[in-house]
């Protein structure tokens, strides 16, 4: 995902954190540790589709985050356009695009 190796356990240590500072019961944050840690459980499972259809996954996905408001399809279609089919020409790159937004 573009990500430091131990970026889902620092992203879990933060959760536990603010369950705890919320007032949580034990169950709760350990309900909120495990909902971190399982949206990172098999992260590389796409890994070869998303490498086939956006080239250099790690760094789309890396570049990615903090970058694109999903909530705005433009900004998500520009930023797919910026990042597929780097370095190919303007046909190579067009259909790289094509590509990523259509799966």
């Amino acid at each position: 995902m573009g990500q430091p190796e131990d970026h889902a356990l620092r992203a879990a240590l933060v959760a536990h954190g603010i369950a705890e500072a919320a007032g949580l019961t034990s169950r709760e944050i350990r309900d909120a540790v495990f909902l971190v840690l399982l949206r990172f459980a098999g992260c590389t499972a796409e890994s070869h589709l998303a490498a086939k259809v956006m080239g250099d996954e790690v760094a789309f996905r890396g570049a990615m985050y903090g970058q694109v408001n999903f909530g705005e399809a433009r900004e998500v279609l520009a930023f797919f356009w910026k990042m597929s089919g780097r370095g190919r020409s303007l046909p190579g790159r067009a259909a790289a695009f094509a590509r990523t937004v259509a799966r």
